[in-house]
């Protein structure tokens, strides 16, 4: 898009493949894998602690939510996976594919959104945006069109931590803070086409201390947030 007027483009929130369009008015069938959500508890020393009861519940708070926001489009069938029914090559292929998309998620992040060091950011990225994690859901999900991979993580600040951080910005040894640190969460989608690979749409929603996975309505508020630009089912 040229503007005339020398007005700015807004980017978009999200990140999506060329072929979105006309790739999107084929997917009938969307596989929903298990979210995969790490809480930790950051005490007054910084230290984390991955809190598993934690991640359980934010887990099923943020899988709640999504089929409830996505189950009910008509434009297409949302089906949640199950890990019970796969055979040794699915989990070898699925185990394969996440840890692919774990390294494709720090790409993306160095390379192109806008917090990126300016040496790695790369803008041409955001309208030709072109990652993949190869062919292994064909074998996890051969019966989807394409398959959604929610991922996230969730920093909860011990009491302590807290208390530290206010007392530390009353005395003045916190240059420029304003608010205490209580914990950054992050969620991030990836709508991958299960025949290529590719990631067809990405977003990536979060805040500094203004939400808590463990809580459902706060959860709810991030995860509308996080699809509020999901591509299917949209009419223009």
């Amino acid at each position: 898009m040229i503007c005339a007027t020398g007005c700015a483009v807004r980017k978009p929130s999200f990140r999506a493949h060329p072929d979105l369009a006309s790739r999107a008015s084929e997917i009938r069938n969307v596989l929903f894998l298990p979210s995969r959500i790490e809480v930790f508890q950051r005490d007054a020393g910084e230290m984390e602690e991955k809190m598993d009861d934690w991640s359980d519940k934010a887990n099923k708070n943020v899988t709640d939510i999504v089929k409830t926001e996505l189950g009910t489009n008509s434009a297409f069938s949302l089906k949640t996976f199950s890990e019970d029914a796969m055979d040794t090559k699915a989990e070898v292929e699925l185990d394969r594919t996440l840890a692919l998309l774990d390294a494709v998620h720090l790409s993306i992040l160095r390379h192109v959104y806008t917090n990126a060091e300016p040496a790695y950011y790369f803008p041409d990225k955001i309208y030709n945006f072109d990652y993949s994690v190869g062919d292994g859901l064909r074998t996890v999900a051969d019966r989807s069109d394409a398959v959604l991979i929610i991922t996230g993580v969730d920093h909860i600040s011990t009491g302590g931590r807290v208390a530290l951080q206010v007392a530390s910005v009353l005395m003045g040894d916190v240059q420029g803070a304003i608010t205490p640190d209580r914990g950054v969460t992050t969620l991030k989608a990836a709508l991958v086409d299960t025949r290529s690979g590719s990631i067809l749409w990405y977003k990536i929603a979060g805040s500094t201390g203004d939400h808590d996975l463990r809580d459902a309505t706060s959860a709810a508020a991030l995860v509308k947030e996080l699809l509020r630009d999901f591509p299917l089912g949209k009419t223009e």
